[in-house]
């Protein structure tokens, strides 16, 4: 007996009810939209507490404040592939680890002085 999988349409001869276990997948996400909501907001929440946690164990370069991970910035010191966040450091690739070997960790007080600095020219 062929049967059509209601995610993809392609036919299959399977007993399932769909042609593989990725479409089923995402046939849930779709008729569950609230739960996958939910289920990602947890996740980033997570993400970005670890992240704040580990910038807090480092502390800004310059005056040493390691209160308030969140008050932490990475400031780029050569040149800036793209900006580093919580999501892409909770990856770890290599791109992230060379990223982040180019920047400085600075509070918000010292990265502002550090930009009006350099747009000032001193």
């Amino acid at each position: 007996m062929v049967k059509v999988c209601p995610n993809c349409n392609k036919e299959h001869q399977k007993r399932e009810r769909f042609c593989c276990s990725k479409c089923q997948v995402s046939y849930w996400h779709k008729a569950h939209p609230e739960s996958t909501q939910r289920a990602r907001q947890k996740f980033y929440t997570k993400v970005s507490k670890d992240f704040n946690t580990f910038k807090e164990g480092i502390g800004c370069t310059f005056c040493d404040y390691a209160k308030c991970g969140a008050s932490l910035d990475y400031h780029h010191v050569g040149n800036k592939d793209f900006t580093v966040n919580a999501e892409e450091w909770h990856c770890g690739n290599e791109r992230v680890k060379e990223e982040l070997a180019k920047c400085i960790l600075l509070c918000k007080n010292c990265h502002s002085e550090l930009h009006y600095k350099e747009r000032r020219g001193k």
